[in-house]
């Protein structure tokens, strides 16, 4: 031993080396029969006050949604091994809104015991579905979604995110009927959601309501509407010149996820219109 500050104080018998001094530098002590042996020093280790008062700061940021400061807070709770499944969950979110996806997706696997949620009806498989897509991991996060969708019975918000997220898993592996499958069951979900029938917004999405009509599309459909079309058009259930006119009709009643669609490819899509 060298180089540790010490200070020695001399008694009849023998001089004694105070752990105040030296010992506490290199950990917690113990005997074991005439041994001491020392451990060393955890340094992520927390003390109950401590544990409590970064919860307690964490969940004071969340309602700010001071994000970044409460990723700091449940960094530091992780790493002192003291979260629970409920805990991980809330720092694999946090660091997902941070684009920290990897370690999100790290995180939220890390959980070997789903009863918790399951028993307050909170759908994790949704969520690790979404963790292994913004990974672009996304063959692997297929079976997850499809348990939500089992999880999820008939609660539709949340079907039509599932289908949402599982069409793009299946679109970004080149699987279009799948991915085709999947978000004719998001519409057929989203139109409940709604409030109407298929038909009625199908007919929506193609500007074909009557006057009296309201129109209840909203900017989630018109996105994947587009996706829907390519998936049909890939398919081979229209044909391209097929795809092509629909584009255009869209393009011309300002559909924005149309007109960018035609921008990225440089396609005429006025040309198009006007030559029909």
């Amino acid at each position: 031993m060298s180089n540790v500050p010490a200070i020695v104080m001399f008694e009849q018998q023998a001089p004694l080396l105070l752990g105040q001094s030296a010992i506490q530098q290199l950990g917690t002590v113990s005997m074991n029969g005439n041994r001491l042996v020392i451990h060393k020093i955890d340094n992520n280790s927390l003390s109950d006050d401590e544990i409590d008062a970064l919860f307690a700061d964490a969940k004071k940021y969340c309602d700010n949604k001071m994000w970044a400061s409460a990723l700091e807070c449940y960094e530091k709770l992780y790493n002192a091994n003291v979260l629970n499944s409920w805990g991980k969950d809330s720092y694999s979110y946090l660091l997902h809104k941070n684009r920290e996806y990897g370690k999100a997706l790290d995180v939220i696997i890390s959980i070997d015991d789903y009863t918790p949620f399951i028993e307050r009806n909170y759908n994790i498989y949704r969520t690790l579905g979404n963790r292994f897509y913004f990974a672009e991991r996304y063959k692997e996060a297929l079976p997850y979604y499809e348990k939500a969708i089992l999880q999820a019975k008939d609660n539709y918000e949340e079907l039509v995110s599932i289908y949402d997220f599982k069409a793009g898993c299946n679109c970004a592996l080149e699987n279009y009927r799948a991915a085709g499958d999947d978000l004719a069951a998001f519409f057929s979900y989203k139109a409940i959601q709604l409030g109407v029938d298929v038909e009625f917004l199908m007919n929506d999405l193609n500007y074909k309501l009557k006057k009296k009509e309201k129109s209840v599309k909203d900017d989630q459909c018109e996105r994947l509407y587009i996706d829907f079309l390519k998936c049909v058009q890939m398919n081979g259930d229209i044909s391209h010149e097929q795809f092509l006119n629909m584009l255009v009709d869209l393009c011309a009643n300002g559909q924005k996820y149309a007109l960018q669609y035609c921008e990225d490819r440089g396609i005429d899509w006025r040309g198009l219109y006007y030559t029909k």
